[in-house]
Formats: C-alpha cells, structure tokens, sequence
C-alpha cells in the first residue's frame, strides 16, 4: 500500500475545512470505527491548527471525562470533574 501521506488526504481536507471554516464555533462529534483513525485525526487536525480536539478510543483511560468536557451543562458534570480533581490529588 505505501507510505501514507495525509497532505494528499482528500477526506481529511475536508473534515478540516468543515471544523476550521464552517462549523468553528460548533461542537462536533466525530464517529470512527478504528482507534487507528482516532489517532491519525487528532494528529493531523492537530498538526494543521485545530486545537481545541480530543481523540477518545477504547484506549482512553477516561472517555467518560471527555465526554463531560464536551458537554459540562447537560451532563452536570462541573461537580464531577471537581470531585475527580480532588480525588485525583
């Protein structure tokens, strides 16, 4: 198959100009089978600008906290992610 190159990744061109330009200020949720692709979006994405994303799989010591980052209001999670903290330390 080769070497990969993502400059030439005509999907991850555009999920990019979709998070960068038309959805910037939106939440977005990115479903994706492979933990593989997880990884190479967030480090793509991340390589090209978008910083504000978080690649969760299977693999994540806590999804459940992200998801909580994602969505603090209907999840009523400040009070959660406060009682972690504390644990945590």
């Amino acid at each position: 198959m080769g070497t990969w190159d993502a400059e030439r990744d005509r999907k991850l061109d555009a999920l990019f100009q979709l998070l960068d330009f038309h959805q910037a200020n939106d939440k977005v949720i990115v479903f994706t089978q492979f933990a593989d692709t997880v990884r190479y979006l967030e480090r793509e994405l991340h390589r090209r600008g978008l910083d504000q994303i978080a690649g969760v799989s299977g693999e994540h010591s806590n999804p459940t906290e992200i998801g909580w980052k994602f969505s603090p209001e209907s999840n009523e999670s400040d009070a959660r992610l406060h009682q972690i903290a504390n644990f945590a330390s």
